[in-house]
Parts: structure tokens; C-alpha cells; sequence
């Protein structure tokens, strides 16, 4: 099911993905999980480096959490020059699990990026036992088994 709301004057506008069953959604930019009102449920926990800020070509939501792509690394990072294509990144893919009931979110890590094959993970989408993503690197289609 698909919400749409007028944002009220002075709010930040920012790109939201919602739970499959529309409770929740993962706004973008903010690392917030919010509810159909735009209140804030849950933080989302740091991962990979302090500064990770949840972009829509770097995460998928599912039914019981996010996985994300994140940085390792984020010095010199910024979105504009990775939009560019003037910086790649080199990410780890967590699952964050999502636990509405207490309020949690809980990051696991799912695949290690190495430098001997770098990973710069954009379009992901969830299979029913894999994620499929692309490689910046070079363009190719990855899955992992989860």
C-alpha cells in the first residue's frame, strides 16, 4: 500500500521506503525509522563508520529489516562527487534486523568487501534466498546467498 501526505511547511523533505506491510519506512538521509505519521520509532545504528547515511541506491527494505550497503570508508566521501561518479566506494552489505515490538534495530554483517575485488553495491533487490546488487566497479550483477 502506497501513502501519500503533504509535507507540512518547514519540515524537511526527504525520500521514504516503506515496510512491505506499510508500518514503518526508512527515511532516507535521516537514518530514521518512522511510522505512517512521520514519527520517529528507531535510530538506525551505526555501521560501518559513523558518518553512514542511508541512500536509496544502497539499501532495500524488507519484511523484518534493511540491508544497506555501507562505506568502509568515508573520508573525502561526499554525495555529490559519488553521484558524479568522481568517488567509488568500497562497501560492506549489512542486514538490519527491525524490531518493532521493542523498538531495536540491530546491524549484522552480511559480505566483507576486500580490495582484491572491491564492492561498490548499488540496485539492490531482495530474491526470495539471495540479494541481487550491481557492482559500480564493473557493472556486473552480484547475488549473495542469504
Amino acid at each position: 500500500t502506497k501513502i501519500l501526505r503533504r509535507f507540512p511547511a518547514g519540515e524537511q523533505h526527504q525520500l521514504i521506503e516503506w515496510s512491505p506491510d506499510g508500518a514503518w519506512g526508512l527515511a532516507y538521509g535521516s537514518n530514521n525509522i518512522i511510522d505512517r505519521d512521520g514519527n520517529i520509532l528507531i535510530r538506525l545504528p551505526s555501521v560501518s563508520f559513523a558518518n553512514f547515511i542511508a541512500l536509496p541506491e544502497k539499501c532495500t527494505v524488507a519484511a523484518k529489516g534493511i540491508y544497506c550497503a555501507a562505506p568502509k570508508n568515508s573520508d573525502g566521501l561526499t554525495l555529490d562527487n559519488y553521484a558524479k561518479r568522481a568517488a567509488y566506494t568500497l562497501d560492506d552489505i549489512y542486514f538490519i534486523a527491525v524490531n518493532m515490538r521493542e523498538r531495536l534495530a540491530e546491524a549484522k554483517l552480511i559480505f566483507a568487501s576486500e580490495e582484491k575485488l572491491p564492492l561498490d553495491a548499488v540496485n539492490l533487490q531482495l530474491g526470495q534466498k539471495n540479494l541481487y546488487l550491481i557492482n559500480r566497479y564493473d557493472q556486473r550483477l552480484y547475488g549473495i546467498t542469504l
